[in-house]
């Protein structure tokens, strides 16, 4: 029995396990209903500091700019060509936002003068709207596990009246003790121009 303990003492110290950030939600500005995030907003984020303003100068601000559209996955409603498709959602300037439930996102924009929506599933948290797109673990302790985690966080800025959404993608795997990841949220604020 000695033997055993010391064995599963030893497999611990060289198993790895997948461990979550804790994800910063301190920038969402409190809201009642997701009706307030009701509006229409440049499909463009807006830099939030000075570095980041910098780095869009220098490297050229169309290539940096991540649009709404690429975030809430419309490149695929278009039915063309990837290329066709990119031009067309670059011509995009606005996207519309419609809660109409408290489980699903109405998101509206203009191509050629027809109106497209997308719409997708969710939940509303306590300042933010949550939707997976992938969210699958399998883990079996300390011998493997596997964490694949596709995730939008929409919400309010908390300086501005502007949209705030935060991407996170994580993937992560271990077999006993060889680990291997990679994972990170980034936030995106977009302009309100309209109601």
């Amino acid at each position: 029995m000695k033997k055993i303990l010391i064995l599963f003492a030893i497999s611990l110290l060289f198993s790895s396990c997948g461990t979550y950030q804790f994800f910063n939600t301190s920038d969402f500005g409190k809201i009642k209903d997701l009706s307030e995030l009701n509006g229409t907003y440049l499909n463009e984020d807006t830099p939030q500091t000075k570095a980041q303003s910098i780095l869009r100068h220098f490297w050229g601000a169309s290539e940096n700019r991540l649009q709404m559209l690429q975030l809430i996955g419309c490149l695929q409603c278009l039915d063309e060509d990837i290329e066709t498709a990119i031009a067309i959602r670059k011509s995009i300037d606005s996207v519309t936002i419609q809660f109409p439930d408290n489980h699903t996102l109405l998101a509206s924009y203009s191509v050629n003068g027809t109106v497209l929506s997308r719409e997708l599933k969710g939940k509303k948290k306590r300042n933010y709207f949550e939707i997976y797109f992938h969210k699958k673990q399998f883990i079996i302790p300390f011998i493997y596990g596997s964490v694949s985690v596709e995730r939008l966080r929409i919400g309010r800025h908390k300086k501005t009246n502007d949209l705030l959404i935060r991407d996170l993608s994580e993937q992560m795997g271990w077999l006993l003790f060889i680990a291997g990841g990679y994972g990170g949220e980034r936030p995106y604020v977009y302009k309100r121009i309209g109601d």
